[in-house]
């Protein structure tokens, strides 16, 4: 019996307290959301001081002038790529230090005759101009020296101020002069027996023809004045030395 009484007031006190959990939910105030309020936008411009710099009042500031063609102008400077000519930077050049001048060499030219001396080129060229073509000695040995040794073994080594030796381009044909100024003195006497061994040499056979032959033998001189000496092979031979003793 008491377990009955007692299960009916747990019961009734169950009931009793969901009756009272409704009530308060019933009894709970909606809960709204806060209000947001936003700042109102302030219409006063913000207080910004600039300090200016000091001008002193006893220096005069010329004012740029406007007027007139002697107002200052700045230069425009185009910006790259913009049209139009821009002024040339003309780049900051170091002076170049000249270098010591270097004085070429120049080789030595040939010795002209002396004030007074017997032009020997001189007298050859008149050979020429007297006897025109029948005077056919126009190689000058002097530029093809294995020749010149040949026919004149020693002559090139000599010291001599003027030397030409002149022969035709045909063997046979006898017109030959040699020319020489010996620098010393005592080279005189070897000039001439050289001179001599070349007619001995042709009259021996070097000039090969019977008639070429005759020719060294009967129309060839060596003749010297003072340090200059000649040998002539040439059908007018007494006339050359005459004229080459003439201009001494």
């Amino acid at each position: 019996m008491k377990k009955n009484i007692t299960a009916l007031l747990l019961a009734a006190a169950m009931m009793l307290s969901l009756a009272a959990c409704g009530a308060k939910k019933e009894e709970a105030p909606a809960v709204s959301e806060p209000a947001v309020s936003e700042p109102a936008a302030s219409t006063e411009e913000p207080n910004v001081s600039v300090e200016l710099p000091e001008v002193d009042p006893d220096v005069n500031v010329p004012a740029a002038s406007t007027e007139g063609p002697e107002a200052d102008v700045m230069p425009e400077v185009n910006a790259p790529g913009s049209e139009g000519p821009s002024e040339p930077v003309t780049p900051e050049v170091m002076p170049e230090v000249p270098a010591e001048p270097v004085t070429p060499e120049i080789p030595a030219a040939p010795e002209a005759p002396a004030a007074g001396a017997a032009d020997l080129n001189a007298f050859y060229l008149s050979l020429v101009d007297t006897y025109g073509e029948n005077f056919p000695a126009n190689m000058n040995l002097c530029d093809m020296v294995e020749m010149l040794d040949g026919f004149y073994p020693g002559l090139s080594g000599l010291d001599t101020k003027q030397m030409m030796i002149y022969q035709p381009m045909m063997g046979a044909v006898v017109c030959e002069i040699a020319l020489v100024e010996v620098a010393n003195e005592g080279d005189v006497e070897t000039v001439k027996g050289i001179f001599q061994k070349r007619i001995d040499d042709q009259v021996a056979g070097g000039a090969w023809y019977p008639e070429s032959i005759e020719g060294w033998k009967n129309n060839s001189r060596v003749v010297a004045n003072g340090n200059c000496v000649m040998m002539i092979a040439y059908s007018e031979c007494e006339a050359v030395v005459e004229s080459f003793n003439a201009i001494f």
